[in-house]
Parts: C-alpha cells; structure tokens; sequence
C-alpha cells in the first residue's frame, strides 16, 4: 500500500502487490553491499534486476525495521487505487 498527498485535501492511495520472486533477489545482496552503519545502525542496499535497480532495502536499526525504498513499480503487480479526502466539506 502506498498513499501520496494529490493536493492539500485529498490522498491517492495505491494496492501494489511486490512479486515474490523480485523480493527473493535479496538473497543476492553481500555484506559489501550495503552502505556502513550509520551511528543509529542503519544501513541501505540496492537490488538490482537484469542491471536495473528495482529498490532499494533499509535496515533501520533503531527500531529494527525493514523498508523498500524507491521501488520500480512496473516490475511489480498493480491492484487498485482510490483518492480519498481528507477533510469533509461543509454543505449549505
């Protein structure tokens, strides 16, 4: 799921289904991949498909999460998507 403010009162949001096979590309990454810990312990990686980049993979060590980052959606499977506002007009 992504969502991106469209203007200052509506959000486009989008159903985007990553294959598995383009999130298995992970397994190829090395150490020597990833970018040097930053003082939170953070550190990124591209992954790459046939000499493209298709996202990019953060550790955020902080919280000890992980984020895809910059993903090339035309490699992946389009769902859906809807606008919806953000606010509620008033009516006369």
């Amino acid at each position: 799921m992504r969502a991106y403010n469209i203007s200052h009162n509506q959000v486009k949001y989008e159903l985007i289904e990553i294959p598995h096979n383009l999130l298995l590309e992970i397994i190829n990454l090395t150490a020597n991949d990833f970018t040097d810990r930053t003082a939170s312990g953070s550190s990124r990686a591209s992954v790459y498909v046939n000499e493209r980049k298709a996202f990019t993979l953060s550790l955020d060590g902080s919280v000890e999460k992980v984020t895809i980052l910059g993903l090339e959606t035309d490699l992946c499977f389009y769902h859906a998507s809807w606008i919806i506002p953000t606010f509620i007009e008033e009516r006369d």
